[in-house]
């Protein structure tokens, strides 16, 4: 097939760009040639390059009432980008490029296809209504999500869960030479714990609720240290946003946290770490970083939100903490610290459960 994809920004926020990467090269790697429509570059552009057949940025696919006629304008022009060549199908990772996508589906007679990796919109908005039924297939990445998009009036047969999955050749434990490398790299003692949140830094994700759960454990920055890799992406402005970072680090210790930017490679960032957290406030459709620690053979706590009991589930059901608590986080660290010496078969444990 000939696969018309179209992704928003290729800077790598989180999961969900993560997956449309990995699933678009996936398909290419299958003998499909896929076609990408962006709207601002990043750091996944050379990654896209190296199996895309064809890549065009266009001005803007998403309708904001707050611009309405610059919004059309470039609505437009993107359109007409996107129908110049014939396609066999047109993929979107959100339901927010659902009227770009159902317009070009249209203009094209060729089906439309919606990765749900979102909950649904909050309100019944023209868009919405307009958009869905023109798509011919929701792919759902939780039985969660399946739910929440039922409930909201998706046909039953139109949505089918397919789980996030994850490269287990390429997620993997790095070895001990690599491990203490990289943790010298961020000036993080050999025998320090290092918990790490990798995701975006917006409110929903929880993040001052890890900050004061490990300020609860009191550790020496000898004896610990909080990593924290990701940049903020939903806010106002990107004043609210810097405002908002600011805020994380003054609730951190100085001494024992280590900030980066959103990396490409997260595999190091596991391999650094002893235990990973995803720490939201809201419901999660998945939670694609729990998977990744994982798959490194690392423990993953999560909060209990949304879809993460359908990846933390059975022996793993412990790693579930309650959202918005920071003592029982604390409590669930503290238990985590000495797991390679009292669960040695822990990490293996967490790639097996990745695996099946």
């Amino acid at each position: 097939m000939r696969v018309l994809v179209v992704e928003d920004d290729l800077r790598p926020h989180g999961g969900q760009e993560r997956c449309l990467l990995e699933c678009t090269e996936e398909l290419a790697a299958r003998g499909h040639e896929i076609d990408l429509l962006y709207r601002a570059s990043g750091e996944s552009f050379a990654e896209y390059s190296r199996f895309c057949r064809d890549m065009h940025r266009i001005p803007g696919h998403l309708l904001d009432g707050r611009v309405p006629v610059r919004s059309i304008v470039r609505w437009i022009r993107s359109t007409s980008i996107a129908v110049r060549d014939s396609y066999d199908i047109v993929y979107i990772n959100q339901h927010q490029d659902s009227p770009f996508g159902a317009a070009v589906a249209i203009l094209k007679r060729i089906p439309l296809v919606c990765h749900l990796h979102l909950p649904p919109p909050a309100g019944r908005g023209v868009q919405w209504t307009l958009a869905r039924p023109k798509i011919a297939r929701y792919i759902a990445v939780s039985h969660h999500t399946r739910a929440q998009y039922l409930a909201r009036g998706v046909a039953p047969a139109r949505i089918q869960v397919v789980h996030n999955g994850i490269d287990l050749d390429r997620y993997r434990e790095p070895d001990s030479t690599q491990r203490a490398a990289f943790r010298r790299s961020l000036g993080i003692p050999p025998g320090a714990f290092v918990v790490l949140y990798a995701g975006r830094l917006d409110p929903e994700k929880g993040v001052e609720i890890l900050i004061d759960a490990f300020n609860l454990l009191g550790l020496a920055p000898e004896k610990g240290r909080l990593l924290i890799v990701g940049a903020p992406r939903l806010h106002r402005d990107v004043g609210a946003a810097q405002a908002y970072v600011a805020s994380l680090r003054a609730r951190c210790r100085a001494d024992t946290s280590v900030w980066l930017d959103w990396q490409m490679n997260t595999v190091p960032l596991y391999g650094a770490a002893d235990v990973a957290v995803l720490p939201s406030l809201v419901s999660e459709t998945l939670g694609r970083t729990t998977i990744e620690a994982m798959a490194c053979r690392r423990p993953a706590l999560a909060s209990r939100v949304g879809a993460t009991s359908e990846v933390l589930f059975g022996s793993f059901e412990r790693f579930l903490f309650p959202p918005d608590n920071p003592e029982a986080l604390a409590a669930a660290l503290m238990a985590m610290r000495d797991w390679r010496e009292r669960e040695p078969e822990l990490g293996s444990a967490c790639r097996d459960h990745v695996r099946t």
